[in-house]
């Protein structure tokens, strides 16, 4: 059986890395075998967790007090790395050329600009492996929500009719041929005099090398390229959107939510943190400028609820955790998890 895939985005300082973590410990107590994934920078979840020994691209087994693992019930963590995942994706094909490239080495660094890209590969090469009952992946902040929700198109731009031309004629030419010749005898010999003019035979040859070594490893890719389907899958696939209830962080939600229209998946569903309508509601106030400040705060958070009901957009609320104390919040956002009822 298939995982299910739970995205998480939203921008910078909304609790959305916090959300994403409560909702994988909520989904546990439940008895499912959940994978973390976060491709946030500020890798806030080795704190979150408690997990500091945990080593980028490692699957780690997450033993938290809050979780009773089991066989049939564990948490792991994965704190995302380009390079590990290209690792898997060489073992996975039998390709040791794809490590021993220059220019993937580069590509692949930690300033190598493939971040989205390979997460996404990641991605499915973990629900290929039908080992999770769920995958959640934290996603970067901000604008780089947008850099993954084109991943699908940068792959496919990637690997576009130049490449496969380079591709179909390796795959038809003898293995004794140089590279060179190849790739010359194919129709890439505009770009080749090019950039041998601007550049050296040596970067040519290193180029060509890694042409050819994802060559070797291009079904994994290309195969990714069929997610369009899932992403749109309401039995595989939740998004959440994560903001609050000020004013600016709404507007980006809502510029998200924008984004995802090219997705017909209609299990989206925006997460409003750190409500204070409960706090607000038994608050009784003394003074009149109080009673004002009271008023405001609850008029907004109505207002907002009122709005996103108006435009039929699914929403939750969670509570504000009054408290700097890491496992106590994620222990309460867990609870409210629980509660909630999800349609599928």
């Amino acid at each position: 059986m298939h995982s299910k895939i739970e995205i998480f985005c939203g921008t910078g300082g909304v609790g959305k890395t916090t959300l994403s973590t409560a909702r994988a410990i909520s989904l546990t107590k439940k008895g499912n075998n959940c994978l973390l994934i976060t491709i946030d920078p500020s890798h806030r979840l080795k704190d979150y967790l408690k997990i500091s020994e945990i080593k980028p691209g490692q699957i780690y087994d997450v033993a938290n007090p809050q979780i009773n693992n089991t066989a049939d019930s564990k948490l792991s963590a994965m704190l995302m790395d380009v390079a590990s995942t290209t690792k898997r994706i060489a073992q996975k094909s039998g390709s040791e050329k794809l490590l021993n490239s220059k220019f993937i080495n580069i590509l692949t660094s930690p300033f190598g600009g493939l971040n989205e890209i390979f997460a996404l590969v990641e991605l499915y090469m973990q629900y290929e492996e039908k080992k999770y009952d769920y995958i959640i992946l934290d996603t970067p902040p901000g604008g780089h929500f947008i850099d993954f929700l084109q991943s699908i198109n940068k792959i496919r731009r990637f690997f576009d009719s130049s490449f496969i031309e380079i591709f179909n004629h390796l795959n038809q030419e003898s293995k004794n041929i140089s590279i060179l010749k190849k790739v010359v005898a194919s129709g890439a010999k505009t770009l080749l005099s090019y950039l041998k003019k601007v550049t050296s035979e040596e970067f040519i040859d290193d180029f060509l090398e890694a042409v050819y070594s994802l060559h070797d490893v291009k079904d994994i890719f290309l195969k990714t390229l069929s997610w369009d389907d899932l992403f749109e899958n309401d039995n595989v696939t939740r998004w959440f959107l994560i903001g609050n209830y000020s004013h600016d962080k709404i507007s980006d939600i809502l510029h998200m939510q924008d984004s995802l229209t090219s997705f017909k998946n209609k299990e989206k569903y925006i997460c409003l943190n750190r409500s204070n309508f409960e706090d607000l509601s038994t608050w009784e106030p003394s003074s009149q400028v109080n009673q004002e400040l009271k008023q405001s705060l609850l008029s907004k958070e109505l207002k907002v609820n009122s709005s996103l009901r108006e435009n039929s957009i699914k929403f939750i609320s969670f509570l504000d955790i009054h408290s700097n104390d890491i496992s106590l919040i994620l222990e309460n956002l867990s609870t409210q998890w629980s509660f909630q009822k999800l349609e599928n």
